[in-house]
Parts: C-alpha cells; structure tokens; sequence
C-alpha cells in the first residue's frame, strides 16, 4: 500500500463551487491527513454558506492532478482536528460515493503472508552450469500461473486466483512479481462496511493458521456503473474501474517493517485446513463468530497488556463454547421448576433481586466450558495443556481472581498470563478450525508443528506451577 502525497480541491458533497485548494497525505501507518489552504463550507438547501466547525463528517470529496489525469478521491469519516485540517479513516481513489451509494460487486484483496500460506510455486528457474568456462551462465525462468479455485458463500463466490507483473528497464533489468490473492463477487451490491468485515475475517483466518497478525496489503473495489475509460473518457463496455482504499490497516506499514513469515513457522498450511471451501464457511460463519474471534486474535498482538490478553481469550473461548456447544449444568425444564419452588417462599421485595442473580445460574462453568473444548480435541488437547481437569481448574480460577478488581485480589506474573493464554488459545483456535473444515485426522500433525511445540514446555510448565500456588492459597 502505497504513500500518497498531492495537492487538489476539496469540498463536502453538493457544495463544489466551495471548493479549497489542499495538500492530501496518506501514510500506511498514520492514515489519510487532510490541510486545507482555507476551511470547508458548505452550501445549506436555502443558498446560505455555511462554514464548518468541529465534529465529523461522513464525507469529503476531492480532485487530484496526477500526470495531467485528475483523480476523483473521497474521504470517508473525517475528524475535524482544526479549522483547515482533517484526518479522514478511510480514503477511496478512483471516484465520488455518497454516503448511501458507498456499495460495490466486488473486491479484491491481498494480504502479506498469503504467498506463504498458500505455498504454490509459479516462477520455476533454471541455471546452466558456466560455459566455455567463463563466468556467464544461462538463466531461464517460466511463469506457470497456478488455476484458480472457488467456492460459493451465502453472499457471493470466492476465489483464490494468482496474478503477476513484469517491469521493465531497457538493456537493463527485469522484474518478474507473481502473487495470490482473494477475489470477492458479491451477488449483491455490498455495503463497504459489510466488505470490510469480509477482509477483517480474512485476515483473522490467515492470523489463527499462520500464527502471525499478517498486513492488509491492498483493497481493490470494483462495480459496473464504473467502467474503465479510454483517454478520452469514452466507457470501455464490460469493464469496472479499479477504486482503491487506503486506510491504515494492521501492519500496513513498509514491508521492511514485518519478516516474511515462513511456511514450516505456520501452524496449518492453505491445503491443510481445507482449501478455498474451508475459507468460504469462515466467511459463512464470520457474522456470529465476529466478536469471538476478535477477542482471540488479540493473543498474536503486542500492544496490550497481559491481564487483557488472557482475559480476552478466555472471553473468547467461552463464547466459542456458548455458540457452538452450549449446554447446562440441569435440563432447563428442571431447572425452571427448582427456579419457581425456591422463588415462592422469597417475600416479594426479593424476587427481582432473586431472578437477577438466576438468570446465568444453569449455565456451565469457564472450567467446564474450557473441558468440553478439550474433549474435542481427544487426546491432542493433552499435549497442548497436560492434564486436562487441572488446566481447566487454574484457568478459571486466575480469569475469576483477575476478573474481581478488588485490593487484595490475587496477583499474577505477566509471564506467567502469557503462557496461560498461550494454552486456552491454541485449544480454542483448533477447535475453531475444526468448526469450518479441518479435519479431525490432522490434528496430531498440528500439535507437533512449529508454532505450538515452540510454546508446548513453557505452557505445560506455567499450567502445573500455577495450579499447584492455587492449591496451596485455598
């Protein structure tokens, strides 16, 4: 994702004869900066200008001189940082879109360590030994596109399609890119919030298989009322205009910022977890598992503290538990009617208090939750946290010490909440790959792959020692 740096004009929708010259900054990391020469007005329904003062604005339209060509752009959700300047969260190239026209067919993502994961090789070279023993040698290489693979969704087809491109200096040198990426095609023009929910699952599923917040590297839009334009701006029929968004994703700064994560270093390959049907049925599953997931990719960032962290996973592997197992400690017929034979004999200024505190009575416990995410796991989950009751007892009690903020709470080492976390994260993430496609048979591969026998002494070590310090307390 490229910076940007230009000048144009800048004005809010309907009102472009306001327009004001402006220096327009994009930076991976930062996000989009907007200083303006003078600050925006706009023009009200009765004809009176009015100037703009504080707040937010869900648009701002712009057009940038780029070799001759000029670029229309928008800005999207703009803060108001002074009376000339803005920062805006996301940044569209390639045209106007009002807030209720801000749809599109489809999308086009790449992401980091997507090559990695995937592992198809493209590019084959070939080197000739010297010849007449001199130090030249004969270079040959073949670009051999992989086919691409697809898949339906509930909203669309996804695809998994691989791209390349050349450049060229002359006499000089040549440069040969290949590179996979996801290809949305909705069914329905979607909204960009729905699309960007789409890349961040993407995304989350890349993070959980190859054990790393990878970067977003591009967004490409597409819709066919914005068609490809000849210079001299004829429609090309059949064609969509590429739109841009930048914004600043995770870990979109330089690439010199980020190691390229290697394929043994994953914890399951692109083949391994199932494919592009896989994918599709995280996509499918994303909407309900959104805030789930969210909690526990948290595992794989640095910047949150340790007590969040484990807090996080262990909120998400009960509510991993909650929308996939479920279940209660009694049949929920008898636990109504044990519920309405000890309310009777309540007097009646404690019945509202009294059915407060019943309302999460029958469900399961963290420790049983934590057990049954276990069990499906057989005997794997034993090599990834030891022994299973005792794990699942220490993990609740340190989330019940952590979760009561009281001055005498118990303390724990940060470290030590790491490898706790490290636990409950590796058996919910299995469990969550084993809920979209994974087969069951892989699973004693993955617990001996890098990521998760890199992590297996230290957790195992933190998980008894742990314990047997809560043993001693009680």
């Amino acid at each position: 994702m490229e910076a940007v740096d230009a000048t144009g004009r800048y004005w809010f929708p309907g009102s472009e004869g306001l327009a004001v010259y402006g220096r327009l900054v994009f930076d991976p990391a930062d996000g989009t900066t907007l200083t303006l020469a003078d600050g925006l007005s706009e023009l009200l329904p009765n004809g009176e200008v009015h100037e703009a003062w504080g707040g937010t604005r869900s648009r701002i339209f712009g057009q940038l001189d780029h070799d001759g060509h000029d670029i229309k752009i928008t800005l999207l959700d703009c803060i108001w940082l002074s009376p000339s300047s803005y920062h805006a969260n996301r940044l569209l190239i390639g045209g106007h879109f009002a807030v209720e026209d801000t749809t599109f067919r489809q999308a086009i993502i790449r992401l980091r360590d997507l090559p990695a994961w995937v592992a198809q090789e493209a590019l084959a070279v070939e080197v000739d030994t010297a010849l007449d023993e001199t130090e030249r040698r004969e270079l040959r290489v073949h670009l051999d596109r992989p086919p691409a693979v697809r898949a339906p969704f509930a909203r669309g087809d996804l695809s998994l399609d691989f791209r390349w491109s050349r450049e060229d200096v002359d006499y000089e040198q040549l440069t040969i890119r290949q590179w996979p990426q996801f290809e949305l095609a909705y069914t329905a023009p979607s909204p960009l919030d729905e699309i960007m929910s789409d890349v961040s699952s993407l995304h989350s599923l890349l993070t959980l298989c190859t054990d790393g917040s990878s970067a977003i590297d591009s967004v490409h839009l597409y819709r066919p009322d914005y068609p490809e334009r000849v210079l001299s701006g004829e429609a090309i029929p059949g064609t969509m205009q590429k739109i841009e968004l930048r914004a600043a994703f995770i870990g979109s700064g330089s690439r010199a910022q980020q190691k390229r994560r290697e394929p043994h270093r994953m914890l399951v390959s692109f083949d391994d977890v199932g494919g592009i049907e896989t994918v599709a049925t995280w996509l499918n599953e994303a909407p309900r598992l959104r805030a789930i997931v969210g909690s526990l990719v948290t595992m794989r960032t640095d910047t949150i503290f340790g007590e969040n962290r484990f807090l996080n996973v262990c909120s998400a592997a009960e509510g991993f538990h909650r929308s996939t197992i479920g279940g209660s400690h009694m049949p929920k017929t008898e636990f109504k009617s044990v519920k309405r034979m000890l309310k009777k004999y309540l007097p009646r200024r404690y019945r509202e208090w009294f059915d407060s505190r019943m309302a999460h009575a029958n469900d399961p416990s963290l420790n049983q939750r934590l057990k049954q995410l276990a069990d499906q796991l057989g005997s794997a989950a034993e090599d990834l946290v030891g022994d299973v009751a005792v794990w699942g007892r220490a993990i609740s009690k340190c989330r019940n010490d952590l979760t009561h903020l009281e001055g005498l709470r118990e303390q724990y080492d940060s470290g030590d909440l790491y490898w706790l976390a490290e636990g409950v994260f590796n058996v919910t993430r299995l469990c969550l790959l084993l809920h979209v496609g994974l087969t069951r048979e892989l699973l004693p591969k993955l617990v001996k792959s890098w990521p998760i026998q890199g992590a297996q002494d230290r957790t195992l070590t933190v998980i008894e020692r742990v314990a047997q310090a809560q043993a001693q307390r009680r």
